[in-house]
């Protein structure tokens, strides 16, 4: 819950990139987050690579009164029905570290607290997601992009 009126964090989020998110949990391959608003209920946002989605989370927003507003992040499944990115994936060309649920909420508590992402508020990448690490410390070190459609 954050001591908000629901209009003021749909402000803050409807339009928001969560630029400072997507770059310290960024893994090997150029994304980008695209947020879709509902006015008031929800923001969406969708996690795209070389034009394909690749997963999206939704923070949806319910008033508790009038200065404070509860948010409830969703995440989208896999095609086996689990949600995605929880920790214990393995994807060929991941898009964030995992686990991701608790790193978009931190993100969204960020911003709506005027606060930068910190990635000490939430747990460490789980280790199954090595791939993950891997293609990120290739990224950094190189400077280069890896595409979904790498083999």
């Amino acid at each position: 819950m954050y001591p908000l009126a629901l209009h003021d964090v749909f402000l803050k989020l409807a339009e928001n990139k969560l630029d400072d998110f997507k770059f310290k949990r960024q893994c090997g391959i150029l994304i980008h987050f695209r947020p879709e608003a509902i006015a008031d209920k929800s923001i969406t946002w969708r996690v795209y690579s070389s034009g394909r989605e690749m997963l999206s989370f939704t923070a949806n927003l319910t008033p508790v009164d009038e200065t404070s507003t509860k948010v409830e992040v969703e995440v989208s499944k896999d095609p086996d029905g689990t949600e995605a990115y929880a920790g214990g994936d393995f994807y060929k060309r991941p898009a964030l570290l995992q686990p991701l649920r608790p790193a978009v909420e931190e993100a969204i508590a960020a911003e709506l607290e005027g606060r930068v992402f910190d990635p000490q508020r939430v747990p460490k990448p789980a280790e199954r997601d090595r791939v993950c690490q891997i293609q990120r410390a290739t990224l950094q070190s190189r400077g280069k992009p890896f595409s979904v459609e790498d083999q």
